[in-house]
């Protein structure tokens, strides 16, 4: 049954473990992680269930606003850290496409959290349009809320404004 007051699905006490939670996540099959160089499958080593979540989802690779977008974040990923939060980029492109963008972009060479190739994980966060991931981020708390905030394609986002709700999150009582 539905909280009328959150909408949050409760099980006695306690919220019912949802499927963001899962790992891989959301039941994704697909994903293939770019990190260090390196291509490997996504392990449940990857999605760790007591830490807040925060993936950012960029419609293709090579284009100027993602490229400026990801290019920021290195300078985030501490802070969000201390803010007990995994970041992770995601994208429909082919993962040896990313890889190839990471490696010849200067801009994303200080590349400091993981990458991820996938279709499903977008197509059941319902972040696609057209076949690509929407210019989108996903926040999935440590206790399964899941903030969805999506962007116009030529504007980026604010790492800042993301970093504020994510501290409201570990610092609001509600």
């Amino acid at each position: 049954m539905a909280c009328a007051s959150c909408g949050k699905n409760k099980k006695g006490n306690g919220y019912i473990t949802p499927k963001a939670l899962d790992s891989p996540p959301m039941g994704a099959t697909d994903i293939q992680v770019y990190e260090n160089g390196s291509i490997r499958k996504f392990i449940s080593e990857d999605w760790i269930n007591n830490r807040h979540k925060l993936i950012i989802f960029f419609p293709e690779i090579f284009t100027p606003v993602c490229q400026s977008e990801l290019g920021a974040l290195p300078k985030w990923i501490e802070s969000f850290n201390e803010q007990n939060t995994d970041v992770f980029a995601c994208s429909t492109d082919p993962i040896m496409g990313l890889q190839d963008w990471y490696e010849t972009e200067e801009a994303l060479s200080d590349v400091n959290y993981r990458v991820l190739s996938s279709y499903i994980l977008p197509t059941r966060l319902g972040v696609m349009n057209n076949g690509r991931a929407k210019r989108a981020s996903v926040f999935i708390s440590k206790d399964g809320d899941v903030v969805i905030q999506e962007y116009p394609l030529k504007v980026g986002r604010s790492l800042s404004e993301i970093h504020r709700m994510i501290f409201a999150y570990n610092t609001d009582s509600f």
